[in-house]
């Protein structure tokens, strides 16, 4: 998840976001993905539909 962290990280960063909330949101993106266990590039919006 390295580069799209990386680049999540600038996108909160941009919108000034607190650094509690930023981490809170990067943790949350790593817990999706660690899930779902299969890589950001696979995963698309079908995949936060799951648990409905």
């Amino acid at each position: 998840m390295g580069q799209i962290r990386d680049r999540m990280a600038a996108d909160l960063a941009l919108r000034r976001l607190s650094a509690g909330t930023c981490a809170a949101y990067l943790r949350y993106a790593q817990r999706f993905v660690a899930f779902h266990m299969k890589s950001p590039h696979e995963l698309g919006t079908g995949s936060c539909n799951c648990c409905r």
